[in-house]
């Protein structure tokens, strides 16, 4: 058996399994049969694994030592299967990108700088600068605060997530702010706006695909889940990420991210709590590897803010409000963030997107993996 040192955090509203790069393996297909075995997929209940089940539970964080000048660590994303034994990499976590800093800090990877510290974070998955910003006591992350977010119990101390801006990824990668997607089964014409921010990610109304009423009848639609992996697959074909829609859940079950958004209107969340339409400008609804998400995921709610504040997307035209600051309905409540862009040369960037979370120290210890067949 392979024994192998781990930690668990809670990252916003998701949870992960963080380890050391220095404690894997080099060959990515090794690192990806632990992180499978560790995590348990194959199996509904993740049963022989350290997973819950589902997708927001079923996480993977690997941190090690800076790859680029500005960074103080590398962060390298891994979203391991529940019922399918496959671990994508081609985007990032938000959730779990809120916890990197305070790993870093916990492991000794990075000095705490007295009662505040910031790690700049830079994620492979993704090519992308984060910067994280929290309170520590003692050289430790200080998790325990009274700042909320929906989707997750309780308070914690607030974690100013930043993430910045990447000239070498523009806004837009298919360089049009709104475009027509042939989707089987929903429209062949179907209009869309394809963001890349945070991570890749697809918007359509929620009009388009027939979806009304309150979340809590959203999350076991079978075939409202086909109908949103239907534009996510066409997406991932005119991305170039997959060669034909049924390649799109095999190859690349993570990315793009898709997301149905409708205007403001009060809605009974997840929790049977009342909201009103003033508490949001728009209201989202997003799948996450074959589930319908009961909140939003961070670079989903990223990729939003930019569309939310550019200027004839999709989401502009369902928003009610302007100005960078923006606020997201979801099936679990509100999230609030700040998006600023930049045009430069003929060309839409992501100047900054900020937004708060918290995080938690759940466990460390060690997980037991089978070694490899010779």
């Amino acid at each position: 058996m392979k024994i192998i040192p781990i930690a668990i955090y809670r990252g916003g509203t998701s949870r992960a399994i963080f380890f050391h790069e220095k404690d894997l393996p080099e060959s990515i297909a090794e690192q990806d049969q632990i992180i499978m075995q560790a995590i348990g997929s194959g199996h509904s209940l993740q049963v022989n694994g350290l997973g819950g089940g589902n997708p927001l539970t079923s996480k993977c964080a690997i941190i090690g030592p800076p790859g680029v000048p500005a960074a103080d660590v590398n962060y390298t994303f891994v979203y391991p299967g529940v019922i399918q034994k496959i671990a994508d990499r081609k985007g990032n976590c938000g959730n779990i990108s809120s916890a990197v800093g305070p790993f870093s800090v916990n492991e000794g990877l990075v000095a705490a700088t007295g009662d505040q510290t910031s790690v700049v974070i830079y994620n492979t998955n993704t090519r992308a600068l984060l910067r994280a910003t929290f309170e520590t006591r003692n050289g430790r992350f200080s998790p325990k605060g009274g700042y909320a977010i929906d989707g997750a119990p309780g308070t914690g101390s607030r974690i100013a997530l930043e993430f910045l801006s990447n000239p070498e990824l523009p806004l837009l990668p298919t360089g049009n702010i709104r475009e027509r997607l042939d989707v089987p089964g929903v429209s062949p014409e179907l209009e869309v706006t394809i963001i890349q921010a945070g991570n890749l990610a697809v918007f359509c109304s929620m009009a388009a695909l027939g979806i009304n009423g309150d979340p809590a009848r959203w999350e076991k639609d079978s075939e409202l889940w086909q109908k949103m992996e239907a534009v996510r697959a066409a997406a991932a074909v005119r991305l170039g990420i997959a060669e034909i829609p049924e390649e799109a859940r095999l190859k690349t079950p993570a990315i793009p991210k898709v997301l149905a958004v409708r205007r403001p209107q009060p809605y009974k969340d997840v929790l049977g709590r009342q909201q009103s339409g003033e508490s949001h400008q728009f209201m989202v609804l997003t799948a996450a590897m074959g589930v319908m998400h009961r909140s939003i995921a961070v670079t989903g709610s990223v990729a939003t803010a930019a569309a939310a504040v550019l200027p004839g997307s999709v989401v502009y035209e369902l928003r009610h409000g302007e100005g960078p600051e923006v606020v997201i309905g979801h099936p679990s409540g509100q999230i609030a963030l700040t998006a600023e862009l930049d045009m430069k040369e003929g060309t839409w960037l992501t100047r900054k997107i900020a937004l708060n979370r918290t995080a938690r120290e759940i466990m460390k210890g060690f997980v037991f993996t089978e070694e490899a067949d010779d």
